[in-house]
């Protein structure tokens, strides 16, 4: 973003956008589809076999829904896997992007161009140009990633 005292602003890189929590929930989706259908851990009493015996009972009744369930979980951790990946191709893709508005920068210091001097049919605008949209592109996909509001 050009400033007003023809400084730029330079955008905070999204190379460094932290995606651990969407990788440990992808984790915790797989930890708990293993647990469908299977026993909870009961006390060796007398209240934890008759436990077990409901549990078991009621398994049985439902010995429909478990294979829906399980199905659920496996779409909600493909989901979960193709966000994660894409959030991965997000990231590098606006890293890219950094890197390249980065040399227009460069190119546009090092011509002595500024905001002010702008030529518009020279390379030196067409070089502007190129840092509008390059910057342009970043901030939407940005902005896209923030969400609404």
């Amino acid at each position: 973003m050009i400033m007003a005292s023809g400084q730029h602003e330079v955008p905070q890189p999204a190379g460094d956008l932290d995606l651990s929590a969407l990788d440990r929930a992808l984790e915790r989706i797989h930890r708990t589809s293993a647990l469908i259908g299977t026993m909870p851990p009961a006390p060796a009493t007398m209240r934890g076999r008759i436990g077990a015996v409901l549990v078991r009972t009621v398994q049985r009744a439902l010995f429909w829904l478990f294979p829906q369930l399980n199905a659920f979980h496996r779409a909600v951790a493909v989901f979960a896997e193709t966000q994660l990946a894409w959030m991965e191709d997000l990231r590098n893709h606006i890293a890219d992007l950094d890197e390249e508005l980065a040399r227009l920068y460069d190119v546009a210091e090092n011509s002595g161009l500024t905001p002010a001097n702008e030529a518009p049919a020279t390379s030196e605008g067409e070089v502007w140009m190129q840092i509008v949209r390059c910057q342009a592109g970043v901030e939407s996909v940005r902005q896209a990633m923030d969400g609404p509001g």
